[in-house]
């Protein structure tokens, strides 16, 4: 429990067996955000540490750091108090960042979040501009913000409200709507829109109360996707929370994308013959020895992925001419050339042996859909959209109007 200096405002922070609950509060500290006002709990102890062997890795880094083109009076307007301005100021790397997230202030790691996705101050401030207070906080005063913390707290007065808490599933609060996030989801779109935001900020749930908003809409069936089945199933269940008694249910369909791709391939050849990955990387290697050429086998696997599939490359013309961004190793023309015809061998193989990958099941269901004058849903709501590939994008991209 928090017991406060001043006030009555008493907030329970964490349950625990007595001995871990000790450990828990001997490492946390709690304090004040000066440019929202609200309260924050940090493990301390944590950050401590973090702060000690970023200093001692600081010696030997000759990279730019991430947040050198910031200023410290814009993080300290952004809410970044001296000991986060400090750790941010050792960081070199966006795995270090991804690393703080658990032991990190939320609000100050969101907005470090958005400062290395290259969103500018103004427009970081203007991102957490609900939350930022126009007037000085007081950062002594931790029963006001408590007070002024709504999105994370619950105050109740007296035992009958705290009991009213209980009387409801607590898998309810897995589908909670801050109001603030209210918009995003009655807004009107006259095209694609997307939600942005770091890890925690409520991104799913927006995702599936803007799913049953759309259903609600009576337009057409309404596709709520992501990359992994794991997430996916994640996802059935909070809409099944959402919509619990309602018939919206029977308006959206939740399946992880490559399942889909799999149902439209085999509604119209029969189930495919996968090759396995282990397999994948013997044709590739078969193929290197054959055409004696200085490739891996990863590396001819990513290359067809994330240049040739990802921009439809159909040519040696066009491969020729494709962007190799982000792809790491530099190709002149007669390197490209072998790749290319490795390229070709690999997919031969592919249609002689009539074997697929998920990436060639989704290219022929991405056609499928493609030549459909009649599509299979009216909207798409995707979650964790930053991990779909671009062949995925397309194949999703076809089963809308």
């Amino acid at each position: 429990m928090l017991a406060p200096k001043n006030g009555d405002t008493y907030t329970l922070l964490k349950v625990l067996p007595h001995d871990d609950a000790y450990v828990w509060a001997e490492r946390r500290d709690v304090s004040v955000n000066q440019a929202t006002g609200g309260i924050e709990v940090r493990d301390d102890a944590a950050l401590d540490e973090q702060l000690a062997h970023l200093d001692h890795e600081s010696e030997n880094v000759s990279a730019s750091y991430l947040f050198e083109h910031v200023k410290d009076n814009e993080l300290a307007r952004l809410g970044l108090d001296e000991k986060a301005i400090r750790f941010a100021r050792l960081l070199a790397e966006d795995s270090q960042l991804d690393a703080a997230q658990p032991y990190f202030p939320t609000i100050q790691w969101q907005v470090l979040y958005g400062l290395a996705a290259g969103m500018t101050p103004d427009e970081v401030w203007s991102d957490l501009g609900a939350e930022i207070l126009d007037g000085p906080v007081d950062t002594d005063d931790l029963d006001a913000a408590i007070k002024r913390s709504s999105d994370r707290v619950l105050l109740v007065d007296g035992p009958a409200e705290m009991m009213a808490v209980f009387a409801h599933p607590f898998a309810l609060w897995r589908i909670y709507l801050h109001p603030a996030q209210r918009a995003a989801v009655d807004a009107t779109y006259r095209g694609p829109a997307r939600v942005t935001g770091g890890p925690g900020t409520g991104k799913t749930v927006v995702a599936l109360h803007r799913a049953r908003r759309l259903a609600e809409r009576g337009e057409g069936q309404v596709l709520v996707t992501t990359f992994t089945s794991t997430l996916s199933d994640s996802l059935g269940e909070g809409i099944e929370l959402l919509a619990e008694g309602s018939d919206v249910t029977s308006r959206i369909d939740v399946q992880h994308v490559d399942r889909l791709a799999h149902r439209v391939f085999r509604d119209v050849h029969g189930s495919p013959h996968m090759v396995s990955s282990a397999d994948e990387k013997k044709l590739w290697r078969s193929i290197i020895d054959d055409l004696d050429i200085d490739f891996t086998e990863a590396f001819l696997g990513e290359e067809w992925r994330q240049v040739v599939l990802a921009q439809r490359v159909s040519s040696a013309t066009e491969y020729l001419a494709a962007k190799r961004t982000g792809r790491g190793r530099r190709l002149g023309a007669t390197q490209k050339a072998q790749v290319w015809q490795a390229v070709w061998e690999f997919e031969e193989a592919l249609k002689t042996r009539a074997l697929h990958t998920h990436e060639t099941v989704r290219r022929e269901a991405t056609k499928i859909l493609e030549q459909r004058d009649y599509k299979p849903y009216r909207h798409i709501v995707v979650d964790e959209a930053q991990d779909l590939s671009p062949d995925q994008w397309r194949f999703l991209r076809a089963a809308v109007p």
